[in-house]
Order: structure tokens, then C-alpha cells, then sequence
């Protein structure tokens, strides 16, 4: 779940990557103070119609995306193509599923793995 400015949040009804035109309360943000909240996983799930159990979280960063897919229970991809650098791995509270260095190779291995 990326977006222009890397910030995503959810909307009545929808998704947004506009903080200022969110429409729900400020105290109904999916986020608090530990980290990010399961619920953003669950009712992402809940729009595209699949099941929770059947996602993964791809992302560039440990800190947001692979905390976001740790937090949710989800596996979790990290791509070296992003914010952050291999080394960092084994020094984050985070640790992601599978590593890969691009989008590109996560989809030559889901290609693979699927014939």
C-alpha cells in the first residue's frame, strides 16, 4: 500500500493519500502510539473483498511497512530498492518474511513459484 507521499489512510467508505481531506475523526485513525494499527491491514482486506490470511505487506522501509505487516500478522516483503539499505536488517526490531532486492524480483519469484 504506497502512495505518492508514502502516507495512507483511510477514508469513510475509501482510501486516501490526502491527510487533509481524511472525513473520519482524528480519533479514528488506524494508527496509535506503539505502532500501526491491525485494523488498517483488516479493513484494507475488507475493500479489496479477500481474506486477511491470503495478503502480504510490500514495502521499502522497516519502521512503516514491514511494522505494519508484523503488527497485522501478515508476511511480510522487504524490497532493497527503496529507503532501506541491506545492512539495516539485522539492526531493526522489525524483522521482514523475504527479502528481495526490487518489485521486479518479487514478481520473477511469484512467476516461478507459481508454475
Amino acid at each position: 500500500m504506497h502512495t505518492p507521499n508514502n502516507n495512507f489512510y483511510l477514508k469513510n467508505g475509501g482510501f486516501s493519500d490526502h491527510g487533509n481531506s481524511m472525513d473520519i475523526p482524528r480519533h479514528r485513525w488506524y494508527f496509535y502510539k506503539e505502532g500501526f494499527s491491525p485494523l488498517l491491514v483488516e479493513k484494507a482486506a475488507e475493500r479489496l473483498g479477500i481474506p486477511v490470511t491470503e495478503m502480504c505487506m510490500i514495502g521499502d522501509r522497516l519502521y512503516t511497512d514491514i511494522a505494519l505487516g508484523k503488527t497485522a500478522g501478515i508476511p511480510t516483503v522487504l524490497v532493497l530498492s527503496g529507503e532501506t539499505q541491506a545492512d539495516e536488517v539485522p539492526l531493526s526490531s522489525y524483522q521482514p518474511s523475504y527479502i528481495f532486492k526490487n518489485l521486479g524480483a518479487v514478481a520473477d519469484h511469484l512467476i516461478s513459484s507459481a508454475k
